[in-house]
């Protein structure tokens, strides 16, 4: 207190009972309050300070902490790598600990997925069973002294009713709004176009319409190579391109891109607390979240988490649509990544492929280059495209993007479904 004298009482309460209760001394402004803790006040405990000072009520309630530590698994890894590459075959290994080092048979359930789908929806687990006591108060205090607002003695008090008309300014009638909206509209297309970004597009018919694509053209052709890089060397005469053809043969194509390496429900650890996780890691690079829970059979729980990579010196990233439908025009990307120490000279393919049939679809879609040019710096990247246009009747399609460069390669496989023009999205 602030005062030169001034006493408080002083009440420990433990699940629901009021163990140690007492007034300081008036003389004594500050006061150290000792609590003996044991094991029996695991969940912790509350204490009260009351003080009536100027016809007031001061009250301040603290809840104390003991924490179930006892009941805590100590889960680490005695073996784990962090850096894998895509289908690699591995096994880590973790150890199973009590309170005092003592190893501990458990169960555990663990799972790596793909880190991505965290930031569509994050995932979780609990670290720790929350099944035990926690200990909270009952206690409800109140004070005779409350304060009360003026009330009168009989009846009450009558407002005044006041009626206030609405207000509304003079406009034009609806009619004649959108219709000058829509003319408006009409002539700014004709005019200016549309400008989206650092391109711009005149209406079709225009005067400037084939002058704006040719600069579409040139900018989309400078863009092919990482905003001119490969083509800039190639012009210089620092590598010839015509000589660097990936073969087929010796590329490695991913097709296993499961979004989940493992999910292991019920793992046993043995009588040295030792548990083994054995997979198969699947062929996306990525980064990979680990979680793994484990529980013994006096409810004491641990918990134990993790991330890995795969990943290749020379690695292709399509970013391909979910689905196409008929009638479709796009820009299928790509991006190929260097993290080797030294530059990488090359090439990207994008090959599309019926899936039914396996026959070759890039002419139908219209993709005529289906191979480009590169030059990486070390611990670079750059972006390509294929432009595509979807006829009708387009099969359900296979595509493969294939990168090499010396002894360097990766490709990656997947499908790619076509919806009909006359179904729509929801139902499909």
């Amino acid at each position: 207190t602030g005062y030169d004298v001034g006493r408080a009482f002083i009440e420990v309460e433990h699940r629901h009972k009021i163990v140690q209760r007492f007034w300081t001394k008036p003389a004594l402004t500050q006061r150290l309050l000792e609590v003996p803790v044991t094991e029996e006040m695991r969940g912790g405990f509350t204490v009260h300070v009351t003080q009536v000072r100027e016809n007031r009520m001061l009250q301040q309630t603290q809840r104390i902490n003991v924490p179930w530590s006892n009941m805590k698994l100590k889960v680490k890894w005695e073996r784990f790598v962090s850096k894998l590459r895509p289908g690699q075959q591995e096994t880590w290994t973790a150890t199973i600990s009590g309170p005092d080092a003592e190893k501990a048979v458990a169960e555990m359930v663990a799972t790596l997925y793909d880190a991505s789908l965290d930031a569509f929806s994050p995932h979780h687990w609990q670290q720790q069973f929350s099944i035990y006591h926690f200990d909270y108060t009952t206690a409800r205090f109140s004070f005779t002294n409350n304060s009360q607002g003026l009330r009168a003695l009989l009846g009450g008090w009558k407002p005044t009713t006041v009626s206030v008309p609405g207000y509304r300014y003079w406009a034009f009638p609806p009619e004649i709004i959108r219709w000058y909206s829509n003319q408006r509209y009409a002539k700014t297309q004709t005019r200016l176009g549309m400008k989206r970004g650092n391109l711009f597009y005149s209406a079709p018919g225009s005067p400037t319409a084939e002058a704006d694509m040719a600069t579409v053209e040139r900018q989309r052709d400078a863009s092919i190579g990482g905003g001119g890089g490969a083509g800039e060397l190639a012009q210089e005469g620092k590598y010839d391109v015509g000589t660097l053809k990936p073969d087929p043969a010796v590329v490695p194509i991913r097709k296993n891109l499961n979004e989940t390496a493992f999910f292991f429900p019920h793992l046993i650890s043995s009588e040295a607390g030792e548990v083994k996780l054995s997979f198969t890691m699947p062929e996306a690079l990525t980064e990979w979240k680990l979680m793994a829970f484990a529980h013994d059979a006096k409810t004491r729980s641990g918990y134990l988490d993790g991330k890995a990579v795969t990943s290749l010196d020379l690695m292709v990233r399509p970013n391909a649509p979910r689905f196409l439908r008929e009638g479709d025009a796009l820009e299928f990307t790509t991006r190929v990544i260097n993290t080797g120490e030294t530059e990488r000279v090359g090439s990207v393919k994008l090959n599309l492929q019926n899936a039914e049939t396996e026959a070759s679809a890039n002419a139908l879609l219209g993709n005529t280059s289906p191979e480009q040019k590169f030059a990486i710096p070390a611990g670079e990247s750059r972006s390509f495209s294929w432009r595509l246009t979807v006829p009708d009747g387009a099969p359900t399609l296979v595509y493969q993007v294939t990168a090499s460069a010396g002894d360097q390669a990766d490709g990656e496989e997947n499908y790619l479904p076509v919806l009909s023009r006359r179904i729509l999205v929801t139902e499909s």
